[in-house]
């Protein structure tokens, strides 16, 4: 309260001194005022581009440390494989790999084809289906073992 006191006596003994005019006695009086009313306007933007921010990004869905899906690997001498079966959205997909892991989030029900080709062509000599589950812990790999004719957590 003080120091509003002081500085309206501060501008208004400058506008004395310089022999100002009304008009600009309140030309100064309103910038003050609109002064103000942006530093609010400001801050009220600032906090709201916060708020929509955390909307927005805390309605994707997280895909990490198996708890949202989870990688394949697959254990077979066979060069390629076929991977089909729902992501971690619900849409289902599929995808060739080459190096026996898929980077790709899966859940649900996954069907994995072995071949024996390097692009996923020709005829596939075996094919598993497993359910993924969608929250494993901590382990983020979904293993489907050929040579055991099973699926676990790996």
């Amino acid at each position: 309260m003080v120091s509003d006191n002081l500085s309206k006596k501060a501008v208004m003994g400058l506008l004395q001194s310089r022999k100002d005019t009304t008009m600009e006695k309140k030309f100064i009086s309103g910038f003050a005022i609109l002064h103000k009313r942006g530093y609010r306007v400001a801050l009220g933007g600032l906090l709201l581009a916060i708020a929509l921010t955390f909307a927005v990004f805390s309605h994707l869905p997280a895909a990490h440390a198996g708890t949202n899906g989870q990688h394949i690997t697959i254990r077979a001498a066979d060069n390629s494989a076929y991977i089909s079966g729902p992501n971690q959205n619900g849409d289902t997909t599929s995808e060739c790999v080459t190096n026996n892991q898929s980077d790709w989030w899966w859940e649900g029900t996954v069907t994995v084809s072995i071949f024996s080709s390097s692009d996923c062509s020709g005829s596939a000599p075996d094919s598993l289906t497993c359910n993924v589950p969608v929250d494993q812990g901590s382990d983020d790999y979904y293993v489907f073992d050929f040579t055991s004719h099973s699926c676990y957590a790996g």
